[in-house]
């Protein structure tokens, strides 16, 4: 299925998957059961690892989910995010262990143009390079401002590397300068909903030079660098869709103003005769 997908990627061009997801089947009633594996935390594990060594054979990676304790739909945002209580060990021995097996099993081996001379060379290495955090609490911390989970566990326990996603950012509770500081790299939301309260001080600068580089290192370690070798010169253009919108603003901005003017048009009218 990996492999499959992977090809998929290259046809159309997209770098990253958001999946798969490999959340525990709790409950027979789990609002996500038909896209999360099983109701065991090792098949889970391995059928994840499987699948997104596959797709990074083909260089696409695989935004692993929903990192962590996500295991129920139901008011899973209300109130501020349902706050899970769990022992260590539970948490440990069931609901990370398929993210855990995964980072740790999930492998590809990767061809690069390794000098200027166009010399090919391959090399082995770890294929789970991204992740995205839940809208869920682990005690009182939103696990994707949870610096225990992602930094402590992710990072420093399971030695992952590559970039952390939030789960799409809609929410008040879902802080990104608190996930940001945590070990998120990106908030999946757009400019209008959240943007960082502090971008300049020297933690903040920080934060985000690491946000930066561990997303460049998933960036990099995908397909997208197909092409690209040493002294290839990249240019930036305007995507397609970005004239549309102009135009398309253009157009309903002339409509406005033409309504505008025939209002005020008809105004004066209506007080020249008297009315």
């Amino acid at each position: 299925m990996g492999e499959m997908v992977g090809n998929e990627s290259i046809a159309n061009q997209v770098n990253g998957w958001y999946a798969p997801a490999m959340n525990l089947h709790r409950s027979p009633f789990g609002g996500r059961n038909f896209e999360y594996y099983s109701e065991d935390p090792l098949l889970s594990g391995a059928m994840g690892a499987a699948c997104v060594s596959g797709a990074a054979s083909k260089g696409l990676y695989c935004t692993v989910k929903h990192f962590a304790v996500n295991d129920q739909e139901t008011n899973r945002v209300n109130g501020g995010g349902i706050s899970v209580w769990v022992n260590e060990q539970a948490l440990r021995e069931l609901y990370l262990r398929p993210f855990e097996y995964t980072v740790k099993n999930a492998s590809a081996s990767v061809k690069y143009i390794s000098d200027s001379q166009g010399t090919m060379a391959e090399k082995e290495l770890p294929a789970c390079t991204a992740m995205m955090s839940s809208y869920n609490r682990l005690g009182a911390a939103w696990a994707g401002g949870s610096e225990a989970l992602l930094d402590g566990v992710l990072r420093e326990e399971w030695g992952f590397r590559g970039l952390v996603i939030t789960d799409f950012n809609l929410y008040e509770f879902m802080y990104p300068d608190q996930a940001v500081a945590a070990g998120s790299d990106l908030i999946l939301s757009t400019d209008a909903m959240k943007s960082l309260e502090d971008a300049k001080s020297a933690s903040a600068a920080q934060n985000l030079r690491q946000a930066c580089r561990n997303i460049l290192y998933t960036v990099a370690h995908s397909h997208a660098m197909n092409g690209i070798v040493p002294g290839t010169i990249i240019s930036y253009t305007a995507a397609p869709w970005e004239g549309w919108l102009s135009t398309a603003n253009l157009a309903v901005g002339a409509l406005l103003a033409a309504g505008a003017a025939w209002v005020v048009f008809r105004v004066c009218r209506h007080k020249r005769d008297g009315g």
